[in-house]
């Protein structure tokens, strides 16, 4: 563990262009087994390999995954695609949403303070909700503390509900008021995908601070539902 986080450290020394975290905060309960497990894997990977081949935003981005089903894990720490592809997901288990946007948010945390202590500038980090039930914990503590960390422009918080069975009235309150949840066409995580690492790739040729205008959602999202 610590020989990773001192890699990381060596990382940032070495590269001190201003950082985008991106923590992807994903559902992997056994109402997500079969097609929509293999296609979020597929996504997952096109993304990473989308990050790779910007020449910009390679050297910005930083992904960190935390998974949730019975309980909650970081599956890969925030750090540049430089790494290791991340391990393949499996779905068993309920929906500890809660308790995985805790986990999220602190490791977030966790990772600001280091960009802090090591002189890196950064941009507004963004976190992605992919889920397609509701939630069997509690979670209205952790809502509360997204709500305010958007409400202070310190971060980006996407809600992507999938299939028509994710509960979009808890996800509207999970969600901070100022970017309502989004229900995914179908299962094409492919084409968010694609639309996420655009969107990164702007934001990493954007001023620190500055309003980015993102790409279009309609070819993944489900407008005006």
């Amino acid at each position: 563990m610590m020989e990773g986080f001192e890699i990381q450290k060596h990382e940032l020394a070495e590269n001190p262009t201003p950082r985008c975290a991106c923590i992807l905060l994903l559902d992997v309960s056994s109402s997500m087994m079969g097609q929509p497990i293999a296609e979020l894997n597929e996504g997952i990977r096109l993304f990473y390999e989308e990050i790779k081949n910007d020449e910009t935003a390679r050297y910005a981005v930083e992904i960190g995954i935390v998974t949730f089903s019975t309980g909650a894990r970081v599956l890969t720490s925030i750090r540049s695609t430089e790494g290791p592809v991340p391990p393949t997901l499996h779905a068993d288990g309920v929906t500890n949403l809660g308790e995985g946007l805790e986990l999220a948010l602190d490791i977030l945390q966790e990772r600001k303070d280091l960009y802090k202590r090591m002189g890196i500038s950064y941009y507004q980090p963004w976190m992605v909700l992919m889920t397609d039930g509701q939630p069997t914990d509690e979670w209205r503590s952790a809502a509360r503390r997204a709500h305010e960390l958007a409400g202070q422009r310190k971060l980006s918080f996407f809600g992507i509900a999938i299939g028509d069975s994710a509960d979009m009235d808890t996800l509207k309150e999970i969600c901070p008021p100022n970017r309502p949840p989004v229900r995914m066409k179908g299962i094409c995580f492919d084409k968010f995908f694609v639309w996420l690492s655009r969107s990164m790739s702007c934001i990493s040729r954007s001023t620190t601070g500055s309003s980015v205008e993102l790409p279009d959602i309609s070819g993944w999202a489900e407008i005006g539902v």
